[in-house]
């Protein structure tokens, strides 16, 4: 844990960064019927974690990811390419709108829409995209260079020195 931190900006990132995440989910959800989408709310999610970089940094990002950038990235554009690309298939026209309505028990009627399943895909482009430029960011020169889930480097420099 780095020393500098202040508990005070730590307190108050670990109680808007969910906050905010569910705001980012909700804005998906709602994005087809009113105001939001998957761009609006991906970056409001990339707007959380970027708080928690700047809490944190890299490792702190990394703590509360539970995949890689790169494979949020490439969901989101299989998502979006699939959901155009599914109704040509099937006969239909590119981007055809489809709507599925159904009862749930607890939660009730349901409306599902093919553009909802567009905004999850470009929901996470946006998010593996934004998190991407965060780790590039917070990178290091060493650590720059090594692949996603590759050990860091080590150092030979101590602490407060530049390594040569």
């Amino acid at each position: 844990m780095n020393r500098d931190r202040s508990p005070i900006l730590t307190a108050a990132v670990d109680t808007i960064v969910p906050t905010m995440l569910v705001f980012a989910l909700f804005m998906l959800f709602a994005g087809h019927s009113s105001p939001g989408g998957g761009f609006v709310g991906g970056l409001v999610a990339v707007a959380a974690l970027t708080l928690r970089y700047i809490d944190s940094g890299v490792p702190g990002l990394r703590a509360n990811l539970a995949v890689s950038p790169f494979v949020l990235l490439g969901l989101g554009i299989l998502f979006s390419t699939a959901t155009g690309t599914v109704p040509v298939v099937l006969g239909d026209t590119y981007l055809e709108s489809n709507i599925s309505e159904f009862s749930l028990p607890v939660i009730g009627a349901v409306k599902l829409t093919t553009p909802l399943f567009f905004d999850i895909g470009v929901f996470l482009v946006v998010l593996g995209s934004g998190l991407m430029l965060l780790e590039t960011i917070g990178a290091s020169s060493t650590d720059a260079l090594r692949t996603p889930g590759e050990e860091p480097l080590p150092t030979t420099a101590e602490p407060g020195e530049v390594e040569r």
